[in-house]
């Protein structure tokens, strides 16, 4: 939304229009999937971590439900995320019963659990967890506006522009992606580089931010090497071949290809 000047809940309310079959047929491929694997053996005991460490109930999902209601009322993302924290905060004052002191370390230096299978899932978060993020997109912004200003990018930009012309707006913007992926090893990075790519090709700058929602930001998902991709799968410890089951990275690009597609053809 910052990239293409666009207001973020007209992007979410588009971007719900353009994911919700994929995310349909995501949920019933891990269903049918599930079902064939089942054991119950193997199913792990969340009420038996959660209890003995945490006061659970109705309450506790306050924080996240006041995200979400305030971006109903269209609330600014800044504002609705920080009564969301003062929300949690008091939850966690006057329900968990945790001494200010914790919460203020909490909020700087992130969670951590005593118990390893709780340390598992909930470990992270704090501020101090977000000055890599911060510095990410410092240097990303930096080297962006560098190969604007040196032109560059100007030999891809015209790839680009053909290929839009050759296939359609969102073709483009998703070849961008693909290749532009493969040398980047950050998402945000990625995201400033393919803004830049399509920019002439795509003039309307909501649909641009739709295409670069529904293409960059989950095709960096896909690449191993990439932050977006190792990250999660190391936290995890997952391998690497369960990128092949993340069936709503393939599935939202394939769908709104074959849905411009058309779009393209009726025009033509």
């Amino acid at each position: 939304a910052t990239l293409a000047d666009t207001d973020i809940y007209s992007n979410i309310r588009r971007m719900l229009k353009s994911s919700w079959l994929p995310f349909l047929v995501t949920c019933s491929l891990y269903y049918f999937l599930g079902v064939g694997a089942l054991d119950n053996a193997a199913t792990p005991d969340l009420d038996a971590s959660f209890v003995p460490h945490f006061v659970l109930g109705p309450v506790t999902i306050l924080p996240a439900a006041a995200i979400i209601i305030l971006a109903f009322f269209r609330v600014r993302a800044r504002f609705a995320m920080a009564i969301s924290v003062l929300i949690g905060v008091l939850i966690c004052l006057f329900v968990q019963r945790e001494s200010p002191g914790m919460i203020a370390r909490t909020l700087i230096v992130g969670y951590r659990a005593d118990d390893p299978a709780l340390a598992a899932m909930l470990n992270g978060g704090g501020v101090v967890s977000m000055v890599r993020t911060a510095v990410i997109v410092l240097l990303s912004a930096t080297y962006s506006g560098l190969f604007e200003g040196t032109g560059l990018l100007d030999g891809a930009k015209k790839i680009v522009a053909k290929w839009s012309k050759k296939t359609t707006p969102f073709g483009g913007v998703t070849a961008a992606s693909v290749f532009t992926s493969l040398i980047c090893f950050n998402q945000t990075l990625l995201v400033m580089l393919v803004h830049q790519l399509s920019h002439d090709s795509v003039k309307n700058e909501s649909d641009l931010a739709l295409y670069l929602e529904d293409s960059a930001i989950l095709i960096a998902a896909m690449i191993p090497w990439s932050i977006a991709s190792s990250v999660p799968l190391e936290t995890v410890g997952a391998p690497t071949a369960a990128i092949g089951f993340a069936f709503y990275l393939f599935l939202v690009p394939a769908w709104n290809l074959a849905a411009d597609w058309r779009k393209h053809r009726k025009r033509v």
